[in-house]
């Protein structure tokens, strides 16, 4: 494995780890703004929906463009 893929595995792993801290709290920060548990459930029901609509189609396109072949 050369440098460039381990910086970038690196990065990915930090992301990966912030966006699951973003995950972890975003609840306690619109719990402070004020949303009941219904609406909190709803905007993260909404975003993991949102997660599926637009990470299965561009793997689809992913794949349709060529990539994905090693």
């Amino acid at each position: 494995m050369n440098r460039s893929l381990l910086w970038l595995g690196a990065a990915l792993f930090s992301w990966g780890i912030g966006e699951g801290m973003f995950m972890l709290f975003q609840p306690l920060y619109l719990q402070q703004l004020g949303a009941d548990p219904i609406q909190i459930g709803t905007i993260l029901g909404a975003f993991g929906l949102v997660m599926v609509m637009v990470h299965i189609p561009s793997g689809h396109l992913w794949i349709a463009l060529g990539g994905g072949r090693y």
